[in-house]
């Protein structure tokens, strides 16, 4: 429930859950696809994505993502993994910025796994290339600030010696690696570390509670991520951060726009 909580979404319970997202569903729009459809509804920048095969059957997968202005993340997609319990869902795992012309950045330097909220959609594009340009946002799990770095590196290394030595800019795929290897599915989470450029309040148009849209530096990207942690009340940029983030991608508008014109 991470990235519903971080967009402001409240649910009392199971029940509460279906119904706000069933009234919701009305007002989307569909977004076709090879294998059926999506529903996509928007408002104020936060989309649910609803998934339906050709004959109207819901997969049971609504996918939150979170839709701002800014660069987007050109990804060479090296992996497609679809998810074994939902149909028309799954993850990309691939290089970000694997055409980044910066001295020292080669391609492979920086894996990332994303769930694609329109994963079907992306594999059509992967037809085409395999270099995809995705719109990549995170939510925001367990939120910590700092002041120094040596202030970071005493709070990672109770989390794990590996961490003792972190980089202040550091992304790290934690979600690529699980525990027993070939048992269990890649997650597309990261563990994230950099400074806090910006800072937005914003409340969640359902349920008028108030969430953040921050902007952060990190290791070879810039990243839009959002949270409800009552914490950021107090955080003013530039701040060194860490968090475990859930990471949501949707092809680029740009490169994909049948998937817009529903």
């Amino acid at each position: 429930m991470v990235p519903f909580e971080a967009l402001g979404f409240h649910f009392t319970g199971e029940d509460d859950f279906v119904d706000t997202l069933g009234e919701l569903l009305e007002g989307g729009r569909r977004v076709p696809c090879q294998k059926g459809f999506y529903v996509r509804w928007s408002e104020a920048g936060i989309e649910l994505w609803y998934g339906f095969l050709h004959d109207h059957t819901f997969t049971g997968a609504v996918i939150p993502f979170f839709r701002s202005p800014g660069a987007s993340l050109r990804v060479r997609v090296t992996q497609v993994v679809e998810d074994p319990e939902y149909p028309l869902c799954g993850f990309l795992i691939g290089d970000a910025n694997a055409l980044l012309d910066v001295e020292g950045v080669h391609t492979g330097d920086y894996p990332i796994c994303v769930q694609a909220v329109d994963f079907q959609c992306a594999l059509e594009a992967l037809e085409r290339s395999r270099l995809l340009r995705l719109q990549v946002v995170g939510f925001c799990g367990d939120l910590a600030f700092f002041d120094r770095l040596e202030d970071l590196r005493s709070y990672t290394q109770g989390l794990g010696a590996a961490l003792l030595d972190i980089a202040p800019k550091s992304f790290l795929p934690v979600g690529l690696f699980p525990e027993v290897e070939g048992e269990a599915t890649p997650q597309p989470i990261a563990l994230v570390g950099g400074y806090l450029r910006s800072l937005r309040l914003l409340h969640n148009p359902v349920t008028g509670h108030p969430f953040y849209h921050l902007i952060v530096d990190t290791q070879g990207q810039r990243l839009s991520l959002l949270s409800a942690d009552p914490a950021l009340e107090r955080a003013k940029p530039p701040r060194l951060l860490l968090s475990t983030v859930w990471l949501a991608a949707c092809t680029a508008e740009e490169d994909f726009p049948n998937a817009f014109s529903a």
